[in-house]
């Protein structure tokens, strides 16, 4: 399945203790996207330089990250 690093990554949510830890695993489901592009544009022989992750683009792959991890009160970890 796409992005399934970062579906993987954004599941430890819960496991994290505090504003510093929940924000360091956004942070680095928002890096595992960044990754999972890559390595598909990569696979195409397509440039770094031709791609970039904007927030049009994050938006929606955000969403079907959230989704996918089937987290349970996921609103509540991220207060």
């Amino acid at each position: 399945p796409p992005y399934q690093n970062a579906v993987r990554v954004f599941s430890l949510l819960p496991a994290a203790r505090g504003t510093r830890e929940k924000l360091d695993c956004l942070t680095s489901t928002l890096a595992a996207i960044n990754e999972c592009v890559k390595e598909y544009y990569s696979k195409r022989n397509v440039a770094a330089e031709k791609f970039v992750v904007n927030a049009d683009d994050l938006l929606p792959i955000m969403s079907y990250v959230l989704v996918k991890a089937n987290l349970p009160d996921v609103f509540v970890e991220c207060a």
